[in-house]
């Protein structure tokens, strides 16, 4: 058997379920997203099998779990996703940012609805999922976004942003899963928006703030929609 076959031998004395550890270190936990690998796992996987590699390909990368533990690692990583939540989330898990440009956009959003209302989008089934204060809020909250002049920090909101849609809906929270709350509990429902969207975006803040030193990379990531788009941006 060759060495890397031994490698790759089961070794029943192994631990690889890592229920004790935390699994939402540095940026790992700024956005939940369906069946994301453990942190643990990847880090173990490059340690061992990718210690002295240069490059580390993710075709599937979903919230960058594997991406984030590449560049901890110091190995220059890419990563392709065709779901636009997806690659928004690693973008801003594997982003280093100042943390100061941050702070003065914290300090400029508004901790409660401002009397000007803006138009809410044309979007299916929104009276559905959305009380219509809620529909006013977060349709603001969307304009003040778009006002923020440094991608990196709008891209920073823009996922606070899906965290306070998704906590702001009838959507039930104990899955994943798109179902709505029972009518006792929407009669109950009353989030305030603009206070979900600050405590999410001081929550993202604080795991950006332990990142500003963790990418020992020696170049950036790149982040791409598909394999294709992938290959096409090498010859750039």
């Amino acid at each position: 058997m060759s060495g890397a076959a031994q490698a790759l031998a089961y070794n029943p004395s192994e631990d690889w379920t890592y229920r004790t550890a935390n699994t939402k270190q540095i940026t790992h936990g700024i956005h939940q997203y369906p069946a994301m690998m453990i942190p643990q796992i990847a880090q173990r996987l490059i340690q061992t099998y990718g210690s002295d590699g240069a490059f580390l390909f993710d075709p599937y990368c979903g919230s960058g779990t594997t991406l984030l533990e590449g560049l901890l690692a110091g190995v220059t990583t890419a990563g392709t996703d065709l779901n636009p939540l997806a690659r928004l989330i690693a973008r801003v898990k594997t982003t280093p940012i100042a943390i100061t440009l941050l702070d003065r956009e914290l300090a400029r959003f508004p901790c409660k609805a401002p009397r000007a209302d803006f138009p809410v989008p044309n979007i299916s089934n929104i009276d559905y999922w959305f009380s219509a204060q809620v529909q006013r809020d977060l349709a603001t909250i969307r304009q003040h976004i778009n006002s923020i002049s440094d991608a990196k920090i709008a891209d920073v909101f823009r996922v606070a942003f899906s965290l306070t849609v998704r906590n702001a809906s009838w959507t039930r929270k104990s899955e994943f899963k798109l179902y709505r709350m029972p009518q006792s509990q929407m009669d109950k429902h009353d989030p305030r928006t603009f206070e979900l969207m600050t405590q999410m975006l001081v929550r993202i803040r604080q795991a950006l703030s332990r990142s500003t030193v963790w990418c020992r990379a020696k170049q950036p990531f790149r982040l791409c929609m598909s394999s294709t788009q992938f290959l096409v941006s090498l010859t750039k």
